[in-house]
């Protein structure tokens, strides 16, 4: 047996030195008859050359730009279901697109993994990440509304809302107003807290992933570019141990070890982005164990003393003494209060728990109450289960004042189409 090992390394070290034009004369040469030899030499050959380790592949940025035509492509493979009209983003795993969805005539924001990174990935992680992300309804998370493969392209589609990223907004404002800030964090963190309770840790809470549309805030990127701790024997297959995932900066220090990261890994960002949003000063590449107290002292002045403090809590060291995300949500549910009205021009935020709430419920009671009706026509004309005629779910119709909640109409027309297709019934 050693001596067969012996000779599988050999020859392996010398194949694997040529180019593989050459190597099978030389395989063939060097096996002779011994077929097992072969095989098992071309076994390590063809795994050295998948290159499925992290450090083995070339950098990811540059992989990234070796795909400049990349909207051709994606045009040509979803020209029967979406048309991309602009590039609204680009980043190291995925591109972000404006784009017309031909079936409802509307704009959607569709999302595409980089070639490479879809063959890093894997198709399997992929849909089970999509899978996770489409369980997270909440009004601060985007939906998801399709997703899919097309000529080996991955691809993902949320609803188009406007807005702009907060990154954006800082670049051209800087510091924002407390009061301003407080909402939008408040948002995040209520989005945050959702996901905490699904099992779902964001691992990669920036700027750069918060949408804000009137005066709120929206968190992107669940599951899809960044990867997730999934419990079970599927994160064991999916996740690469040993490698800190994430954006240098707002990583926790735990997670910027690689070691074991929780929930408190994105209280620990949330802090971070509070304390950039209110400062307008951008975190340093490694935040030490002393950032909290830093930040703290920047922020002296520039919010309430309540949310001063709180930043420092989530900026802890020791993830065990961050506040959990639900937690931050009930800190900040006293200190939200409306803008100055010279900012109402700019967004409205919400007053109150009450007033956040009832557009909410009266919104999902009235998809409620427009689902039971067409089950009930179901039942009622089509015993066996479909509809007579084709149906249109339109977006429901703002009738708040509140321009603010513009978005959520649009949200309750997928969502009840959703619904619809789900219950079988079209």
């Amino acid at each position: 047996m050693a001596r067969t090992e012996d000779r599988v390394g050999e020859i392996f070290d010398r194949a694997v030195e040529l180019p593989p034009s050459d190597r099978r004369a030389y395989l063939a040469e060097a096996c002779g008859e011994d077929r097992a030899l072969r095989r098992e030499v071309e076994r390590l050959l063809a795994a050295h050359d998948r290159a499925d380790g992290i450090l083995d592949r070339e950098p990811p940025m540059l992989l990234a730009r070796e795909d400049p035509d990349l909207a051709a492509r994606v045009a040509s493979a979803l020209a029967d279901r979406y048309v991309p009209e602009d590039e609204l983003g680009r980043g190291g795993m995925a591109t972000v697109f404006l784009a017309h969805e031909q079936k409802h005539a509307r704009k959607v924001v569709l999302k595409v993994m980089h070639p490479w990174a879809a063959e890093l990935l894997g198709a399997e992680r992929f849909l089970q990440e999509v899978h996770i992300a489409a369980q997270l309804a909440h009004p601060h998370i985007l939906a998801l509304i399709d997703s899919g493969e097309a000529d080996g392209l991955l691809y993902y589609v949320m609803p188009y809302v406007g807005g702009e990223p907060l990154r954006r907004r800082l670049r051209r404002e800087g510091a924002m107003e407390s009061g301003e800030a407080v909402v939008l964090l408040r948002d995040i963190a209520d989005a945050l807290a959702h996901a905490h309770a699904a099992g779902i840790v964001h691992r990669d809470l920036k700027p750069e992933n918060v949408l804000c549309v009137g005066g709120h805030a929206y968190l992107l990127d669940f599951g899809i570019a960044k990867l997730l701790p999934m419990a079970g024997p599927v994160a064991d297959r999916l996740t690469f141990a040993g490698l800190p995932i994430g954006t240098p900066g707002y990583m926790a220090p735990e997670q910027a070890s690689a070691g074991a990261v929780g929930d408190r890994a994105d209280v620990w960002a949330w802090g971070v982005l509070a304390a950039e949003m209110l400062s307008g000063v951008g975190p340093p590449p490694e935040p030490g164990p002393a950032f909290g107290d830093a930040a703290a002292r920047l922020l002296d002045g520039r919010a309430p003393s309540t949310v001063v403090d709180l930043v420092g809590r989530c900026l802890a060291a020791d993830p065990a003494a961050r506040p959990a995300s639900v937690e931050i949500l009930r800190a900040l549910e006293d200190v939200v209060t409306p803008l100055p009205a010279e900012a109402a021009a700019h967004d409205r935020p919400r007053a109150s728990a009450p007033a956040r709430r009832w557009p909410w419920i009266a919104g999902a009671a009235a998809a409620l109450l427009a689902l039971g009706s067409v089950i009930a026509l179901s039942r009622s004309r089509t015993p066996a289960g479909g509809l007579p005629a084709p149906i249109a779910v339109a977006a429901l119709v703002n009738e708040t004042g509140d321009s603010s909640l513009a978005t959520w109409g649009r949200l309750a027309g997928d969502w009840l189409t959703q619904g619809l297709q789900e219950a079988g019934l079209v």
